[in-house]
């Protein structure tokens, strides 16, 4: 079950995602424009503002896994199962939660998640 405080984690959490997400996207899009804009760029410079949008590019997709393991949190908030680890049921760590309010497992089975080659969710 998820308190006040939890609840209050949650959306500050997705708050903080959505605001670095509108960032790392405005910063990605105003290098590119300046890329372009400049037909005589240095190749070097070229060649960095490449690295610095694949780079914001990994930034926005960990940003999005992120997002969407929060709005699996809120879920299940919502139904009544918050802190209960998805995979086994047991009860989720309270510190776990207060530090990553979107973890839906817990800490045993997420790190046999984290080792599985199907992928990685908080």
């Amino acid at each position: 079950m998820i308190d006040a405080d939890g609840r209050r984690r949650l959306e500050q959490s997705k708050t903080e995602i959505e605001l670095l997400t509108d960032q790392v996207a405005e910063e990605t899009a105003g290098a590119q424009e300046v890329l372009l804009a400049d037909s005589q760029a240095d190749p070097i410079d070229a060649a960095q503002a490449v690295l610095d949008r694949e780079a914001s590019q990994e930034v926005l997709a960990v940003l999005a896994l992120q997002r969407e393991q929060l709005e699996r949190a809120t879920l299940r908030a919502a139904e009544g199962s918050y802190g209960r680890c998805e995979d086994c049921g047991s009860v989720i760590d309270p510190e776990r939660l207060r530090v990553a309010p979107e973890a839906t497992r817990c800490v045993p089975c997420q790190a046999r998640a984290d080792r599985s080659p199907y992928g990685k969710t908080l």
